[in-house]
């Protein structure tokens, strides 16, 4: 049954009264932890939180803000606007009516006829989502954050109180900009198509103009209504726009945004280098921006603020960096190499898509570092391989991780003894079909995903890993590739419902074996120990591989500021994680315990050494020998869990590593790459029944043919 409205019960002696002189006079020093919204008002601002409303002035001294509560409200407010006047209208939470700040008058009822406000309809749930006035409208969004397409834009006439609706697909938030204008915000986070635009919608005609559309994520805009200027963040940039024209950069701003924040995006000013905006913890932010001609500028694309951006910005507090650039795929980073386009000066790339054209054809610069050189010699010989170009070093690692297979080692010494481990595919599929489900019903054999598809994806995968430097087309039409073809699709496997061995973990799930295996070393899972292994083979004796996934930065040629690109790399080196260290360079052997795991040991030593003086004095005190039995439990226990990198698993990785493979010479190898998808989508359809395997090889072979010449 659908449930309707509230009926309007509007008690104007009980509605709250505001306006900007309205605050009480008590000393300003609220401080407000969430914030639904703020406005500017002449040189403050107008902040709402947990329904009341708040009086704000920035302390430039202390940079912080001091917020004054306006007089005690008996209805919670769901959303405010201030007018030019520095009046403020209101919407009472649930009474669904428009009220002005002077003696609370109803200004207009919501009706949003046939919508449903702030309840459930049809299981969609509506509120508003934005509300904005001008002389002669006003203006309320309606929708759900979460189905864009539905949202609805109620215009008020303020004279008539008629109401037009209209349903604006994506419109996320609106603003006064002018007399008689509105400034309307589009973006969808859950559309692929949806792109972030600014458009200007005339009150009288309701006809819209493009003002700015961008493929990266904007935020913090403030409105200039007097000189009909727009301000915004954009990729660590201030923008000023005015009118039709295209947005000039004026100024730096560490201001970073994400599709969270949309339904607050205008929620910001800029005035005299003051740049405040609504933080993603809803917090009030302010910032005095670095102008354009007085700061270098160090941009990175598909970077992020880690240990080496503090310790980066501590060694050049006056150098502006911008990591909130969105990492760039191989094909746009050739183009704005070649157009010499400021898109940034160090690029992160995965090695699999398109990191060799980068570096084979130029496009990226050597990283001219002894520093950086020394280090690299450290790395596994495969690692350090794939960085260079002859003699030149051309990237450093920025994230990489080994991916063996793994054992539930606990599981399976409980079920299957000193069986061995399956070294090749026919061994594993020799335990698949072995498998007792009805004696070990809460145990998965497998996760593969829940599909034989996907145990048909990762033999493929790892036979092209196999043969990867071969010189010569990879031939799939092979004896034990049929029967392993034949075998896995006659598998009767019930589907696991969690894609990835995290989410089995959370699940509770109880697996026996994973592919891949992300962990360092040995994991311990409650009573369960994960021990990573090498993966199987296509056939006895074939070639050992342990394939890894990395990222890595890389320097613009063009760059104007190769020195600082050069000194933020080495900055990322000197604060690589241990488990990173430990992962790339090889004989590694100095253990590591986590920092929490480390803070509790040095606590509990040093508590330990107190203990055992005062034992000396009362050497009869049950209570102290007590305590010294707990601190000497608590130490073994993080002996055994505490570590990231444990004396085990560093011995162990080291005999996987020297497996580990990084084909970049393989046209076949590689997610990204195109011929992965092509080889997937025939096994997908071969799993499906769509095509036998005959057919399904013969297609394999012409697409390793056909990708192979192309290679040549």
């Amino acid at each position: 049954m659908k449930k309707l409205l509230m009926p309007v019960i509007l008690l104007l002696a009980l509605l709250p009264v505001f306006s900007a002189a309205a605050a009480k006079e008590t000393p300003a020093d609220i401080t407000l932890q969430w914030l639904s919204a703020f406005e500017p008002c002449e040189d403050s601002v107008v902040a709402l939180s947990d329904g009341s409303l708040y009086r704000g002035n920035y302390v430039e001294d202390t940079q912080t803000w001091a917020f004054e509560a306006f007089a005690d409200a008996t209805t919670p407010i769901e959303a405010f606007t201030v007018m030019e006047s520095g009046e403020i209208l209101i919407i009472p939470r649930g009474l669904n009516a428009i009220c002005s700040s002077q003696g609370g008058k109803e200004l207009a009822k919501i009706e949003p006829n046939g919508l449903r406000a702030n309840v459930w309809e049809e299981g969609k749930a509506l509120s508003i989502l934005s509300f904005a006035a001008t002389s002669a409208h006003f203006y309320v969004l309606l929708g759900n954050e979460y189905q864009l397409e539905q949202s609805c834009l109620l215009q008020i006439d303020r004279q008539t109180k008629q109401t037009r609706r209209e349903t604006m697909q994506n419109l996320r938030a609106i603003k006064r900009y002018g007399e008689n204008e509105l400034l309307l915000y589009f973006y969808n986070p859950y559309d692929e198509q949806s792109l972030p635009a600014l458009k200007q919608m005339n009150g009288e005609n309701r006809k819209l103009k493009t003002l700015y559309e961008t493929e990266a994520l904007i935020g913090g805009i403030a409105v200039d209504e007097a000189e009909h200027a727009l301000y915004f963040a954009e990729q660590g940039e201030l923008k000023r726009m005015e009118g039709g024209n295209p947005p000039e950069t004026i100024a730096y701003t560490y201001a970073v945004w994400d599709s969270t924040q949309d339904g607050t995006i205008f929620c910001a000013s800029y005035a005299d280098g003051l740049y405040t905006y609504l933080s993603s913890a809803r917090t009030l932010e302010t910032e005095r921006v670095q102008p354009v001609n007085e700061t270098r500028v160090l941009r990175i694309a598909g970077g992020e603020k880690d240990d080496a951006y503090e310790r980066f910005m501590q060694s050049y507090p006056d150098v502006h960096v911008i990591v909130d650039i969105p990492a760039l795929s191989a094909t746009d980073i050739q183009l704005a190499v070649t157009a010499d386009m400021d898109r940034a000066d160090l690029f992160v790339v995965d090695i699999y898509d398109g990191y060799r054209e980068l570096r084979d054809k130029g496009y990226i610069a050597p990283l001219q570092s002894d520093e950086l050189s020394s280090f690299v010699q450290e790395l596994y010989p495969v690692i350090r391989q794939s960085l260079m170009s002859g003699e030149d070093l051309m990237a450093i690692p920025s994230y990489f991780c080994l991916t063996p297979w793994a054992v539930n080692e606990t599981l399976w010494r409980k079920i299957l003894g000193d069986r061995p481990y399956p070294a090749t595919y026919a061994q594993l599929i020799d335990l698949l079909e072995q498998w007792d489900a009805q004696a070990y019903p809460e145990v998965t054999p497998i996760e593969f995903g829940g599909s034989n598809a996907m145990l048909l994806k990762t033999l493929v995968r790892q036979f092209i890993l196999q043969q990867a430097h071969e010189q010569e087309a990879i031939a799939f039409d092979t004896p034990e590739m049929f029967e392993l073809f034949r075998r896995i699709l006659a598998l009767d496997r019930e589907p696991v419902e969690t894609d990835l061995q995290e989410d089995a973990f959370i699940a509770m799930e109880k697996l026996l074996f994973f592919s891949p295996m992300s962990e360092y070393g040995v994991y311990d899972e409650g009573e369960n120990r994960i021990v990573p292994i090498a993966p199987p083979v296509l056939c006895e004796g074939d070639r050992q591989t342990v394939p890894v996934q990395m990222r890595v930065y890389v320097l613009n040629p063009r760059s104007k500021v190769a020195d600082l690109a050069l000194a933020y790399l080495q900055d990322v080196v000197d604060t690589y994680p241990a488990v990173m260290k430990a992962s790339i360079i090889q004989g590694w052997s100095t253990p590591h315990l986590s920092e929490r795991a480390q803070r509790e040991w040095d606590t509990l030593t040093a508590r330990l050494a107190e203990l055992k003086q005062a034992v000396q004095a009362h050497p009869d005190s049950e209570r102290i020998r007590q305590e010294m039995d707990s601190c000497e439990d608590s130490l073994a226990y993080i002996e055994q869990y505490g570590y990231d990198v444990s004396p085990e698993s560093i011995e162990m990785y080291a005999s996987l590593a020297a497996y580990m493979d990084i084909p970049l010479d393989s046209p076949y190898w590689g997610d990204a790459n195109a011929v992965m998808r092509q080889l997937d989508d025939v096994l997908a359809r071969m799993a499906d029944g769509q095509t036998d395997e005959a057919q399904a090889v013969q297609e394999m072979n012409r697409i390793s043919n056909m990708i192979y010449m192309e290679g040549m």
